[in-house]
């Protein structure tokens, strides 16, 4: 059995983003908002918020690529 090993949390800024391209990562929002966005041929389309408490989860890359962007100073929890 492999130990599990801590969550670690992080400060994202105002307009930073995370990309969401590694389908083994998730991401817990434990205060602020988010938005989460795919990048396709250079333009961005934004679909929804992620609000505390919600999770994102990466995804295998296809034609586009999804970031999460944040709205505002935000903490995010690996999980």
């Amino acid at each position: 059995m492999t130990p599990l090993t801590a969550p670690q949390t992080y400060a994202i800024q105002d307009h930073e983003t995370i990309a969401l391209s590694d389908p083994n990562q998730a991401w817990r929002i434990q205060s602020g908002h988010m938005a989460l966005c795919r990048i396709k041929s250079g333009k961005r389309q934004c679909f929804f918020t992620v609000s505390p408490g919600e999770v994102l989860f990466g995804a295998t890359p296809q034609d586009t690529e999804l970031v999460a962007i944040a709205l505002e100073p935000t903490v995010v929890e690996s999980v």
